[in-house]
């Protein structure tokens, strides 16, 4: 039940604030969007510099940025609650089918590595959902079609400062 409780706990944090991200995108395309209009040179919000720092570790580059350390935590969550309530599922249905309160190492082996694998398919599938849902807010704001193509998380961030 504990693993439960901290998956829906969890879920609660990555939606709450994934809703933060998105009023806070918004607040500073709009920031931007006065600061354009007033004609300042060097505004806060206008002129935002872009990550800057990428760390490589065995031939991977890490990109340093708030939405990616976030969703690295969140995903190392989500895999852990995952993992747990797996596991208990599957050393419950062992004793129910098999009578016996030892669990083979390998099936909760495999209940870690599917919780992993499924908090790992959630954080890729993500973002290409979230551009779609991007594509369209834009599309209305502009009362028009625009061209698009899967976006990283600093051109969606762009994208949408320009809406």
């Amino acid at each position: 039940m504990l693993s439960l409780f901290g998956l829906a706990v969890t879920l609660g944090l990555v939606s709450y604030n994934s809703r933060n991200d998105q009023l806070y995108d918004a607040l500073v395309g709009r920031a931007a969007e006065i600061e354009r209009s007033l004609h300042l040179s060097d505004g806060a919000f206008a002129h935002r510099p872009r990550p800057w720092l990428t760390i490589r570790l065995l031939g991977v580059a890490w990109q340093v940025e708030h939405r990616r350390s976030v969703a690295t935590i969140y995903g190392a969550s989500i895999a852990l609650w995952l993992s747990l309530l797996l596991s208990a599922v599957i050393q419950l249905g062992w004793r129910a089918i098999e009578g016996t309160a030892a669990t083979p190492p390998w099936l909760v082996v495999a209940a870690v590595a599917l919780g992993i694998s499924l908090a790992a398919y959630g954080l890729l599938a993500a973002p290409a959902a979230n551009d779609g849902r991007h594509r369209k807010i834009c599309e209305r704001r502009r009362g028009g079609r625009l061209s698009w193509r899967p976006l990283s998380i600093s051109q969606r961030r762009q994208t949408i400062a320009s809406c």
